[in-house]
């Protein structure tokens, strides 16, 4: 998700003093991700329509072969004062719209949404961001019935709601199980743990493991606001979790520059975008879950701020990729719907032209572009067949928009 600009919107603007450094080299690059020199190129944004009733769905997971999908969803309301991933965290004023968040089931076949029940309510609720699926039988395709666990990142406000703004979330894992299709959610259990710090992505394992990106190194700290453009912050890590026993057995398997969105790839690849370096970086999962860096692929011309990534049944990867100001202008006025933040997604994956034989690894193309006047704040795409589905962590809705590019 988004675990990058709030501060941008929260503690306003600063000037860094980059010395001793090339304009061209070092600070131009920065400054083109940040969006001070780049606009949103236009594309495939036409015929959209948008499902109003799925409101703050930062998130979304599709089941290939039934297109059935879910999605961590909340409320404009409830975003505007909670998401700590960019540091808006007036608990307070959550608790005035406490019980809002759920999973929905979106059917993309008819469109039919379905929020799913709990069979008990969680003592401290629900506060909801990514979201990953893992089957029973993960060797075999999964069939509409077929039991599943059902993963969600869970932003907890603190016990003493007045130290919110000085020492983050008490962020948790949510596991439920559940069978494709159904409308019930049991809770399995709630895994917390120092290492689980800043919790933005996650991607299961097992019935009960998960890797889970840390977007930053601090909960809460000044060098999370503007100066992380423009000087590298320390790294955070991605976390993996073995929670099958009485306490969860969790590790750093890997340290990165602001990974964001994570994703499973073939064999024992795991894909994380990062939206300070505007890069995917390829990494590979070791027996021990630790991870390897094996390559990183940016988005043209100088990378291109990443949040969520998705693999599709092909094999290649879709990212969303942000104007940085732009999106943190639209969160600071996220009453104002007229303000808009532009979108752009793009496409990775393996070269099969001539390229190939000069040294291209990956074809690497824009296959949507909007100004943020289809749906402001998108933060998600996913696609299934011809059409590519749009969410977002404060959008007004899911937008769906057909897209010929996928087929091709």
């Amino acid at each position: 998700m988004v675990g990058f600009l709030g501060s941008l919107a929260v503690t306003g603007f600063g000037l860094v003093a980059v010395i001793g450094v090339s304009w061209p080299a070092y600070l131009g690059p920065r400054i083109d991700r940040l969006g001070l020199t780049r606009s949103v190129i236009e594309m495939n944004n036409q015929g959209c329509r948008v499902i109003r009733e799925l409101e703050a769905c930062e998130d979304q997971w599709i089941h290939r072969e039934t297109g059935l999908s879910y999605l961590p969803c909340s409320a404009r309301s409830r975003r505007k004062h909670w998401i700590p991933a960019v540091l808006k965290l007036d608990a307070l004023s959550l608790a005035k719209t406490a019980g809002q968040d759920y999973i929905a089931l979106l059917d993309l076949n008819t469109e039919q949404v379905t929020k799913l029940t709990l069979d008990k309510p969680l003592p401290r609720g629900l506060n909801l961001h990514a979201l990953d699926v893992w089957f029973e039988n993960d060797d075999k395709v999964a069939e509409k019935g077929d039991k599943m666990w059902v993963f969600v990142n869970n932003h907890r406000p603190p016990f003493n709601a007045t130290s919110a703004p000085f020492v983050g979330a008490d962020s948790s894992v949510e596991i439920f199980e559940t069978t494709l299709g159904s409308g019930k959610l049991h809770h399995v259990k709630t895994v917390a743990h120092p290492t689980i710090l800043t919790p933005n992505n996650l991607v299961a394992t097992g019935p009960s493991s998960f890797y889970v990106s840390n977007d930053h190194f601090d909960k809460t700290h000044w060098r999370r606001g503007m100066a992380q453009w423009f000087v590298d912050p320390a790294a955070s890590s991605i976390v993996h979790c073995d929670a099958s026993g009485i306490e969860p057995q969790c590790f750093d398997a890997g340290w990165f520059i602001y990974p964001n969105g994570i994703a499973r790839g073939p064999g024992n690849i795991l894909y994380s975008g990062s939206t300070l370096k505007g890069v995917v970086r390829v990494l590979e999962i070791q027996q021990d879950k630790s991870l390897v860096l094996l390559d990183e692929i940016a988005i043209p011309p100088n990378g291109l701020p990443i949040d969520n990534l998705h693999v599709l049944a092909d094999g290649s990867i879709i990212t969303a990729n942000l104007i940085a100001l732009k999106w943190s202008a639209a969160y600071a006025k996220i009453d104002d719907l007229s303000m808009k933040a532009p979108v752009e997604v793009w496409r990775i994956r393996n070269s099969t032209g001539d390229g190939r034989f000069y040294g291209a690894k990956y074809e690497i193309s824009q296959i949507y572009g909007d100004d943020g006047g289809v749906l402001t704040g998108v933060t998600n795409a996913n696609a299934h067949k011809d059409k590519l589905y749009l969410t977002g962590v404060f959008t007004a809705g899911v937008a769906v928009c057909p897209n010929q590019m996928l087929l091709a």
